[in-house]
This record gives structure tokens, C-alpha cells and sequence, in this order.
């Protein structure tokens, strides 16, 4: 996840939101979830992605919890706009939506997750894609039968 703020703002990150901070969203995404029940905080909600950047580019709000990803895309040079902090949040997983009454298919997608990890796949793509992230050392991906080397 990723706070976006105006070039000079008060915002530096995740830690210096507050009540009074003005903090927009797009309503019912991870984002909605991290800022109204991780961080207690009321934040503002808007129906997409354009629509509250476009609210950070004209002040009317004074930051956008918003995917890492999309923040990337979406702030440009010129925008008088910055990502202040990026961080990874391993709260929200990513998932396969399988019916659980199809332990075959179950069984086949944890084999595969499990391999990728065993073989250190995982931590490659991990380290490619997050270069100056450390992944907690409690937290296990797949089935969880498998270290993360």
C-alpha cells in the first residue's frame, strides 16, 4: 500500500495520519479495511480510483491510502504530487477462489504454492519485486506447510 500526497504536505506516511488528516480511498477495497479498522481512522470514500486522486491533486483531501501499484501508475511528474511511503502489508492476502468441496483442486494449487517456496521461486520474485522489503519471519505463504527460505 502507498500514501499519496500533494509535493510539500504535512503526510510523510502511514504513521503521521491521524483524525485530522483528510484520507481518501476508494470505498470497500483493502485500503477502505487498513484505514477504518487497522488504523481506527474515518476515511473518505470515493467510487474510484481517478476520482480520489483527482481530489489529492486539488487539496480536498490530504492523502489516498491506495495500492502500491496503482499509486505507481497513477502519480506523474507535473501532477504536484508525491507517494510518500509505500509499505507491504501482509494483513491482505491474495487468494484463489475454489469451491471447498474440491479438495482435488485444493490440493493441486497448495502442491504448486508449496513448490515454488521450497524451491526459493518465492523468494526470488519476493526480493525482485520488493528489493528493500524484509517479509516478516513469522509469515507463511501457501498452505503453510513450507519454510520460506
Amino acid at each position: 500500500m502507498a500514501v499519496v500526497t500533494k509535493n510539500g504536505s504535512s503526510v510523510s506516511g502511514f504513521d503521521s495520519l491521524s483524525e485530522s488528516t483528510r484520507i481518501g480511498v476508494v470505498q470497500g477495497t483493502v485500503q477502505d479495511d487498513y484505514v477504518s479498522n487497522t488504523l481506527g481512522l474515518e476515511p473518505v470514500r470515493f467510487p474510484d480510483y481517478n476520482t480520489v486522486y483527482a481530489n489529492v491533486k486539488n487539496g480536498q483531501v490530504d492523502a489516498w491510502v491506495a495500492p502500491s501499484q496503482q499509486a505507481t501508475g497513477q502519480v506523474k511528474e507535473g501532477d504536484d504530487t508525491t507517494i510518500a511511503e509505500t509499505i507491504i502489508n501482509t494483513e491482505n492476502f491474495t487468494a484463489y477462489a475454489v469451491n471447498s468441496e474440491n479438495q482435488p483442486l485444493i490440493d493441486a494449487l497448495n502442491a504448486g504454492l508449496d513448490a515454488v517456496i521450497a524451491d526459493g521461486t518465492w523468494s526470488e520474485l519476493t526480493k525482485e519485486w520488493y528489493p528493500d522489503r524484509e517479509m516478516p519471519t513469522d509469515w507463511k505463504p501457501g498452505s503453510k506447510a513450507v519454510d520460506v527460505k
